[in-house]
């Protein structure tokens, strides 16, 4: 069978254990609808323009590596599509309500990432009790709490990896899961294109659960069909569109994004820089400076290593929590003299050593996060022993002594190598060519629990093996009395675990993860800045309006449907404006400022019309009138982006 009973069970009592924090933190998010003026924005504007019915299109260009048609009318090459897929529903149900939008981003983080986190799990260990543990785990965590609320895709696509590897071990009961594994990678890509990582793991992690005559299987095949069908569409509109199928203009983002200890130092000469399709950036360039790139590998580095031995939560005083050699080891990583005294807390004192309930939920991913390193650490040693040993014909007699370890043998040696292998490959990627931010270490947590509770699902078998060598218990009973027994103990031992942990912690837990000052239910909808723009604006501009801004998108998504944005280029006023005329821009938003702007605008009142909007004096709003800028100020659209359109 490829779905057991069992496991819908699981399901029912992950989603059960799920709802509270999902009706509580929707309490907290009702008619509130603050999302980010910039990617939480252009998933709302593709969720927008999917709901109504015109496919990918988005009305914006926020960057100028390359030239697109003036029109404004193109896929998004900046943002994947995956979370406009989780919100055109809503949207299309409810009308664009950011609000709806988030609590439909709230409910994959409270139920499908746990219901995703449970599968893995068990699929790791065979067993019932960790599957409940990992969910429990993820529900615990602030960090997921905080981030699952948001319109992003940090945390939809750690649940379709959880998925994507659930899958793949899956594959064990019948290769068909393969084809699932193919299918949910394909949707991992539309989350974010990092994922295309997941197209050569799928052949290489089947190889390293099943040997390497799965290479042979009609099953993985229909896995990497399943995955090119899947993307096959953007890719060859890519192609089309853009010449090369894996376009994307993140491209361009990791060849500067991360390298300086501030996260967002050199964005904006380096984000909006004009290219216009000359000159762009190579990827190389971000390995020129040694120096400076092995100090982003260093930062990312301890990120990932807080991040996998004391959970997603940690923040880097809580290296100290360790004991001293908590920040000796932070200071090893970033090359740095070890502290004499631990960083101080808020109150001046060190935090103390996990000591108890009051450090829940950071010491349980401790320990079991410590064991699934342990655990990754000693499947990845092994692996090639045991490939070698099942592969090579002269080596197979001698294969009985892995058979010898029971079931720590090559089975779970092979599991916990995928499990592994999936995690570095994913912490590489950031670590060599991104930022650690906290909500981007998301993807690793959900297999780095699987790994510790695979480890610590030693212990039932410690205990088994124990009891069946007590002479007098062998005597006295057969093998289904000593297993029934032990499983009734294992049983009982964590029924009573699960009751400590949400008659106490939980409720202290959804009470840590609510906001500082809750939302009363009766209390008014609450809307961010670029919403009151947009409302201040669309009596003063007409429905045609093509707006250039620092933070244009989201004045689009809350202002009319027919508006369309452009960002604002980092450049001097001839190239700014020569863009803005190749785009068609009738008004300037002036929300922050780029070299010699101000300048030009007192200098040239008559080009840009300052409009006045009642109530709002801060807000500098500007008509532009091309007819009226000195002559032979605009540069030809060939020309922006070269050496002399610089």
């Amino acid at each position: 069978m490829l779905l057991r009973t069992r496991w819908i069970w699981v399901a029912l009592a992950v989603s059960a254990m799920g709802w509270p924090f999902f009706a509580e933190r929707r309490a907290h998010i009702a008619g509130d609808h603050r999302i980010g003026p910039v990617d939480g924005s252009a998933y709302a504007l593709q969720a927008r323009s999917l709901a109504a019915g015109r496919g990918l299109r988005i009305p914006y260009v926020i960057n100028f590596y390359h030239r697109y048609a003036p029109e404004i009318s193109r896929r998004d090459d900046q943002w994947p599509p995956g979370p406009a897929f989780i919100l055109a529903p809503v949207f299309r149900r409810h009308g664009p309500d950011a609000a709806r939008g988030r609590e439909a981003m709230l409910f994959v983080a409270t139920i499908l990432f746990p219901l995703a986190g449970a599968w893995l799990a068990g699929e790791a260990t065979r067993r019932t009790w960790p599957a409940l543990v990992a969910a429990g785990m993820l529900l615990s965590s602030t960090l997921i709490a905080r981030q699952g609320a948001a319109i992003l895709g940090d945390v939809p696509v750690a649940a379709v990896f959880a998925a994507y590897l659930a899958a793949l071990l899956a594959s064990r009961r019948h290769r068909a899961w393969l084809v699932a594994a193919g299918l949910l990678g394909g949707l991992a890509y539309y989350m974010k294109g990092s994922q295309v990582i997941l197209l050569p793991l799928l052949p290489g992690l089947a190889v390293v659960r099943h040997g390497f005559r799965v290479l042979r299987s009609p099953w993985l095949a229909g896995g990497v069909a399943a995955y090119l069908a899947v993307v096959g569409p953007w890719w060859i509109a890519n192609a089309r569109e853009y010449g090369h199928p894996l376009h994307s203009t993140q491209n361009y983002v990791t060849v500067f994004f991360g390298l300086t200890p501030g996260t967002w130092d050199g964005w904006d000469p380096n984000f909006y820089g004009v290219h216009f399709g000359h000159g762009l950036p190579r990827r190389t360039a971000r390995f020129e400076d040694r120096e400076v790139w092995m100090g982003s590998v260093r930062r990312n580095l301890e990120a990932y290593a807080r991040a996998l031995l004391m959970g997603p939560d940690a923040a880097p005083r809580d290296w100290a929590r360790m004991g001293a050699a908590g920040p000796r080891v932070r200071a090893w990583i970033l090359d740095r003299e070890p502290p004499v005294q631990p960083p101080p807390d808020g109150d001046g004192e060190a935090p103390a050593v996990f000591s108890g309930a009051e450090d829940w939920p950071a010491w349980p991913f401790t320990v079991v996060q410590g064991m699934g390193l342990l655990v990754g650490l000693v499947a990845l040693l092994g692996m090639v022993p045991v490939l070698m040993i099942e592969s090579v014909p002269r080596l197979r007699p001698s294969s009985s002594a892995l058979r010898s370890l029971g079931r720590w043998g090559t089975d779970r040696v092979r599991v916990a190598a995928v499990l592994a292998l999936a995690l570095l490959a994913q912490a590489l990627f950031i670590i060599l060519m991104w930022l650690a931010m906290d909500r981007f270490v998301l993807l690793v947590v959900a297999p780095v629990i699987a790994l510790g509770l695979l480890g610590l699902d030693l212990i039932p078998d410690f205990i088994r093996g124990s009891l069946a060598r007590l002479g007098w218990l062998r005597r006295r009973m057969d093998a289904g009395w000593r297993f029934a027994l032990v499983r009734t103990v294992t049983t009982l031992a964590v029924c009573g675990l699960g009751l400590w942990v949400w008659a106490g912690p939980s409720a202290s837990i959804r009470a840590a993860q609510a906001p500082a000052r809750p939302r009363a239910p009766d209390a008014p909808p609450v809307y961010p800045g670029p919403a009151h723009t947009a409302r201040a604006l669309e009596p003063v501009l007409p429905a045609n309006a093509v707006i250039m801004a620092r933070y244009p998108l989201g004045v689009l998504f809350f202002g009319p449907d027919t508006w369309k944005g452009v960002g604002l280029p980092f450049a001097e006023p001839p190239v700014l404006f020569s863009i803005a005329r190749y785009y068609g821009v009738t008004h300037l938003l002036r929300d922050l400022d780029r070299p010699g702007l101000a300048q030009f605008i007192r200098e040239h009142p008559e080009a840009l019309e300052r409009i006045p909007i009642p109530g709002h004096r801060r807000l500098n709003i500007y008509r532009i009138h091309y007819d009226r800028f000195p002559e032979g100020f605009f540069l030809d659209p060939d020309e922006i982006g070269t050496e002399r359109g610089t």
